[in-house]
């Protein structure tokens, strides 16, 4: 990846990131409005639980996510950015600009699933009909 396609890259990795934590203030603030509002009747404190619970989920995505865009900022600014971590082969910026958070070129990265799919534990087969 050359100089311009990476700070290209990290422009467009750093505006994402700036609107994550935008949207994080906001459903922290939402949060905050709601827990502070009167609660009326039980289809009200239902209403309300539901909304928060699905704000802090949300919450949880969106710091997973910052998390990982703070990985990618710092990797790109790396010397190795842009280099596969498994074999040291260029990744295609194009991949880079398409999955931020990539770390492997896309044959390693194939490898990496196959390998985790091979090990991973199988849910057990059902058996019997269900009554």
């Amino acid at each position: 990846m050359n100089f311009s396609q990476q700070v290209e890259v990290l422009n467009n990795i750093i505006q994402e990131q700036s609107e994550v934590l935008q949207e994080l203030k906001q459903l922290n603030a939402a949060i905050k409005n709601t827990r502070d509002g009167q609660p009326g009747d039980a289809s009200d404190t239902a209403t309300m639980v539901a909304d928060i619970n699905s704000a802090i989920n949300r919450m949880i995505l969106l710091t997973e996510r910052a998390e990982r865009l703070e990985h990618v900022i710092t990797r790109l600014q790396s010397p190795n950015a842009g280099l596969c971590e498994d074999c040291g082969t260029e990744i295609p910026p194009e991949r880079i600009a398409a999955i931020p958070w990539t770390c492997c070129c896309a044959p390693c990265q194939e490898r990496r699933e196959r390998r985790a799919q091979q090990y991973a534990p199988s849910a057990p087969a059902i058996t019997g009909a269900m009554t």
